[in-house]
């Protein structure tokens, strides 16, 4: 799938911390969870409804691409199966 640009990335951050200013000045990774771009959007639309809140993922796949554990209270953005940040 394809991932948002560093541009695109820094303005739909910048345009977050306008309405919340209390998040962080750093722009977190942003990325799309799903097998397909169809699905990462339909996954997408789950958590802006509020019905998904939550993910999961191998400890060996980290190990095994060598990726860093997501952290507790850590920021991450999710992306469009197009790669766009979530709205």
């Amino acid at each position: 799938m394809t991932t948002a640009d560093a541009e695109t990335l820094s303005a739909f951050w910048a345009a977050r911390r306008n309405e919340a200013p209390e998040l962080s000045e750093t722009v977190p990774e942003a990325w799309a969870f799903g097998a397909t771009p169809d699905h990462a959007d339909g996954l997408l639309d789950l958590v802006l409804r509020g019905i998904k809140d939550g993910t999961a993922s191998s400890m060996w796949d980290y190990e095994a691409t060598g990726d860093p554990c997501p952290r507790s209270a850590s920021s991450a953005s999710s992306s469009t199966g197009g790669g766009s940040p979530g709205p």
